[in-house]
């Protein structure tokens, strides 16, 4: 069975995405497959045997991390080993699957446009920009690229690709899933390998807009995180697949899709503002002030993404007009006021006006303690420790020793993770010697702030 390994850890590492998590499910496959060798009468193939037991053995590592599947009951049924045509259609969907994953990025895009989303010649050429004709020519590549890798196996992959590709996990789930290793690489600021786990991304969204949306949100925050210049390489790249997938998702439909946390359905003008920040974030703003007035004409009554867009595009100015605009709104909710507080905060800071930062900086801290804001206790604690880190990092620049001592003490106090960060900001460094630093954040160099955080 050990001549298998090497295909039975790329199917399991193509559905958990994360290395070490692959290599313990196949060793506890290859263990059940030891306990149950009696069992297998030769009905199928034995890598088909086997990867029906990794199938079992993934099913059970989710559920153990926590991914609900409530709401696809019917697919908590483990996979019989002995079912050879339900096996036989698993292994030729991976094998689908991971051979559309491997196509030229062109085509892999046209791939997951046209067959995986069964779009038309007219909506696939729109989605991804270009003419009809070019697009029946790159099905025709993929077709013949595809039939060359799966032989006999294609045409019944592709039959089966969109009824077993929702087994088990949602779209969604799936997707994110595969996103699993896209903080890691965030963290570490290796946006080359965040760019191409972007791009193989679409693969798993399969026919879902939500999926698809999620995509260009993950593009937005590699371009954010990683702070990649306007015109560097990778961003370009996820500005070209966060566009393309945002047009992908309007042609599956933004309507009907539920907020997880709630139930209630989101309202359309959400996407619009997520994609608006989205084009932003990559210097777009032409179709960011598109995708505002879109916001607008569907019954968004803020203008606080467009000022975040004005403030992405460097127009301070505007921007804090705006955000005062908005902090005074009526009907404003004490979540976006706060939101509102510390845009113009940051405006403020990249103005140089430290007095101005100061100020705003403090109001969303005391709005926010002050309850009222963020009832779950988690998130409340989340967003009270990084309002004083803010606070803190301010008076640490104005040289107030004290009061950035106070501040500081209370973030590290609910989350001790801002001790290391303070060590790793720049900000902090004329106190790194200070014996009351040192008491509070420890020595040493300390590490940069984690989208995780």
């Amino acid at each position: 069975m050990t001549e298998h390994y090497k295909y039975l850890y790329s199917y399991v590492l193509s559905r958990v995405s994360d290395f070490h998590d692959a290599e313990d499910i196949v060793q506890e496959t290859y263990l059940t497959a030891l306990q149950k060798r009696d069992d297998f009468r030769g009905e199928s193939h034995i890598r088909t045997w086997l990867c029906g037991i990794a199938e079992n053995k993934i099913r059970q590592h989710i559920r153990r991390r926590g991914i609900a599947l409530s709401r696809h009951a019917e697919a908590e049924e483990e996979i019989p080993e002995s079912d050879p045509d339900r096996l036989i259609a698993a292994e030729e969907l991976e094998m689908l699957r991971k051979s559309v994953a491997d196509l030229p990025p062109e085509l892999r895009e046209c791939a997951v446009v046209s067959i995986l989303c069964g779009m038309d010649g007219r909506d696939a050429a729109e989605i991804l920009g270009v003419p009809v004709q070019v697009v029946y020519n790159r099905v025709h590549r993929i077709k013949k690229l595809l039939r060359g890798k799966l032989e006999d196996h294609m045409e019944t992959s592709l039959e089966i690709f969109s009824s077993l590709l929702n087994e088990g996990m949602t779209a969604v789930e799936r997707t994110a899933a595969h996103f699993r290793q896209f903080y890691d690489l965030c963290d570490a600021r290796d946006s080359e390998g965040a760019a191409r786990l972007l791009l193989t991304s679409p693969v798993f969204a399969s026919d879902s807009a939500m999926a698809h949306f999620m995509i260009m949100q993950q593009c937005d925050m590699a371009v954010r995180v990683m702070r990649l210049g306007k015109d560097d390489p990778v961003t370009r790249q996820l500005a070209s697949l966060g566009a393309q997938e945002f047009r992908l998702a309007q042609k599956l439909g933004l309507c009907g899709i539920l907020d997880d946390d709630t139930g209630e359905e989101l309202p359309e003008h959400f996407f619009y503002d997520c994609a608006a920040q989205f084009f932003g974030a990559v210097g777009d703003f032409d179709m960011a002030r598109e995708m505002c007035d879109q916001s607008k004409a569907l019954g968004n009554p803020s203008d606080m993404k467009y000022a975040v867009i004005l403030e992405d595009a460097g127009r301070l100015t505007e921007a804090l007009e705006v955000l005062e605009n908005e902090a005074m709104r009526d009907g404003i909710t004490p979540y976006d006021k706060c939101f509102a507080y510390n845009h113009i905060a940051n405006c403020h800071k990249k103005l140089g006006n430290t007095a101005l930062e100061l100020k705003y900086f403090l109001l969303v801290y005391e709005t926010v303690k002050a309850g009222g804001v963020i009832e779950d206790k988690e998130a409340f604690a989340h967003f009270h420790a990084g309002d004083a880190y803010a606070v803190a990092m301010t008076y640490a620049k104005m040289g107030k020793k004290p009061e950035m001592m106070r501040y500081l003490a209370e973030a590290v106090g609910i989350n001790p993770q801002y001790a290391d960060w303070a060590r790793g900001q720049a900000v902090f460094a004329p106190y790194r010697e200070d014996a009351d630093f040192v008491k509070l954040c420890g020595t040493g160099d300390g590490k940069m702030f984690s989208i995780r955080g």
